[in-house]
Parts: C-alpha cells; structure tokens; sequence
C-alpha cells in the first residue's frame, strides 16, 4: 500500500476575500487530513506570491498553520509575476518555489537535516530613544541579511519595504530602513511621528525584500523573509 510521506499545499487565492475564516479553517483541514489518514504527515505549504490584488491578510492567515507541529511554509512575496504569459496569477518560477518548499522539507521530521528553511523571520520591533526602530529577528534566520529587488521591481529597494502606523492619525506611512549589524534592520522615524506597528512588504507588488545568505529572487542562495506586521515595543 502506499502511503503519504508529506503534503504539499499551494492554495489561498480563492480564499482571500475570507482570511479570518481562512485561518481556522486551513490548521483544522490539515488536522483533519492527519486523523483520517492516521498519519504524523509533515505539511508544507507555499505563502502566496506577489499579485495584483493585495493578499497581505490571506497570507497572515495562512501563518495560523504554523500552530501545529510539522508544518513549514516557502515564501514567495519576491517572485511574483505580472507578466506571466498565463496571467500573474500563475508566476514562472516555481523553480525557486520548489526549492525553497524543499529547504523546509530536507529541515523537517521527515529529512532533519540542518539547514535554514526559511528567510529572516520576525521576532519583534524595538523603539530606541523614539528616533528609530530596530527589527529583530529570529536567530539563525537572517544571517547575512540584506535587501535586493523582487522578481517584479521597477524602483527596487529604492522603496522602502518597511512602514510605520501613526498613533496620532492611524495612517501607514513607508519608512526608510538600514541594515544593522547584518541581522537587523534599522527604521527611521519621521519627525513627529509616534508610530505603535510596523509592517514589512505588506502589500500587493512589493518593490524590495530582505533576504539572508546571498542574493535576491533569482540568485538561488537566499531565501526572501516573511511579510509581517508587529506592534512596536519601547526599548530603553
């Protein structure tokens, strides 16, 4: 008889208008399959790509998965592809898609080897001296961390992929962000301004993306870190 070593989950699109749903309702089908199947049955799963329509909050559904054990994910927020000849919805390089999915697989129960499955992964964001806030992220995720291009860009990292929320008007504004110490990054604060989130590549087409090891989407070493958005703690 055969049977299943792992499940491989590229879906959402048609999810997006319902992501509170999305996020229970995605975990509880991967429960599901588990105890019918009456399998450990490591899943991994692909976070949206890049498109037209901003799926910013069905890809944070999507992360609600990650409450169970032996799930991992890909990220593709810098290979999106709106020139795809088949309509962006459907982007050319799931060659990358394919190697990152396999990052996560060789890092998980059914391989174990050790290896970083992942891009820079967020672990919090500090303010210092309400002048600037450094965003932290989980070791062993984002070293050599660095910006690059997406796939898609027109004006690159010359956009800022990082914004702030105002406490005063609740707008989103984009901030501009340095590299610190080759694992953080820095973000300036206007003048002003007494901002409470922060977000990353939160949106539709991002212009640039963080990765750690080397190079951007079609590099082959790096691995682009995970769209967020985190509430601001004070720092001394």
């Amino acid at each position: 008889n055969t049977r299943f070593h792992a499940a491989l989950w590229y879906q959402g699109e048609a999810n997006a208008a319902d992501p509170i749903s999305y996020a229970c309702r995605f975990p509880a089908m991967i429960a599901d399959w588990r105890r019918k199947f009456d399998l450990r049955l490591p899943f991994y799963f692909v976070q949206l790509a890049a498109y037209g329509q901003d799926y910013s909050l069905i890809r944070e559904a999507q992360m609600a998965a990650l409450q169970l054990p032996d799930v991992g994910y890909a990220v593709a927020i810098d290979i999106g592809d709106p020139s795809a000849p088949f309509g962006p919805i459907h982007p050319r390089r799931k060659q990358e898609v394919g190697r990152r999915l396999a990052k996560a697989v060789f890092g998980g129960p059914v391989y174990g080897r050790d290896v970083v499955t992942t891009g820079p992964v967020v672990r919090g964001a500090i303010l210092q001296n309400k002048k600037s806030i450094v965003v932290t992220y989980v070791p062993g995720t984002a070293e050599h961390l660095h910006a690059n291009g997406t796939a898609a860009c027109d004006d690159c990292c010359h956009v800022s992929p990082f914004e702030v929320r105002s406490s005063k008007t609740g707008n989103w504004m984009r901030v501009d962000f340095s590299i610190s110490g080759n694992h953080r990054a820095a973000l300036a604060i206007p003048n002003g301004v007494t901002p409470t989130e922060v977000r990353y590549d939160w949106e539709g087409y991002p212009q640039c993306a963080l990765y750690n090891g080397g190079g951007g989407p079609d590099d082959h070493t790096g691995i682009a870190a995970t769209p967020f958005r985190v509430d601001i703690i004070e720092g001394n």
